[in-house]
């Protein structure tokens, strides 16, 4: 939806794109709502990597997304 999404496609050499990550914004009483989210290709090289070591890449990415949100958070309570 223009405005209120933008993607981007995460490459990997000799595989092409390996995820999509994605953020929504949506009008909220306070501003506006960030959702990041990611999409991983479907491929039977993912399938098998997140299968042996998902628990651990949900640790990482719910980390390095919860500090990402918080930096463009800062970034728009400064203007």
């Amino acid at each position: 939806e223009p405005d209120r999404e933008f993607a981007f496609v995460v490459e990997a050499p000799g595989m092409g794109g390996v995820n999509t990550w994605r953020y929504r914004i949506a009008p909220h009483p306070d501003g506006c709502e960030v959702t990041e989210s990611f999409e991983l290709s479907s491929t039977l090289l993912l399938k098998v990597y997140w299968a042996l070591f998902g628990r651990l890449r949900i640790t990482t990415n719910r980390d390095g997304m919860t500090a990402t949100l918080g930096r463009m958070k800062a970034v728009v309570e400064q203007n």
